[in-house]
């Protein structure tokens, strides 16, 4: 079962790169979905680029127990829940990193993807060099 939407409704929330010449006054849910989807994506992958980017030292910093919740949510959005068993406790950083993502099970892959974004927006909203998802 489809619902069917007005395409006037939602011409904005489409990126430009989506949209055709030609395209029918009706569309359908599952596409509206997976266009929400891929702007998620795309922002998700921007975020991942810039976390990877930042200094050790500069006006963003990242403490270890931020770090553990980007890497769990990183985990979550690109594999899906926990696999493997769980490292002894001994094993410290491959324990915490296994615990981190541990937490997540059962988020979807979109959530972990929105989650891994707000985190950045929320360490980054006080520092001089803020960063904000790209729009579609």
């Amino acid at each position: 079962f489809c619902t069917l939407l007005q395409y006037s409704d939602l011409e904005n929330e489409i990126p430009k790169a989506i949209k055709v010449k030609f395209i029918p006054q009706y569309i359908s849910y599952r596409f509206i979905h997976s266009t929400v989807t891929l702007m998620t994506q795309a922002q998700f992958d921007a975020a991942v680029e810039h976390v990877r980017s930042l200094p050790k030292e500069g006006p963003t910093t990242i403490d270890n127990a931020t770090r553990l919740k980007f890497y769990g949510y990183y985990k979550q959005a690109t594999q899906g829940d926990v696999q493997g068993t769980q490292p002894w406790a001994v094993q410290l950083e491959a324990r915490a990193k296994y615990d981190a993502w541990e937490k997540l099970k059962g988020t979807s892959k979109e959530e972990a993807m929105k989650h891994y974004i707000a985190l950045l927006e929320e360490l980054t909203a006080k520092s001089s060099d803020p960063w904000k998802a790209p729009s579609a």
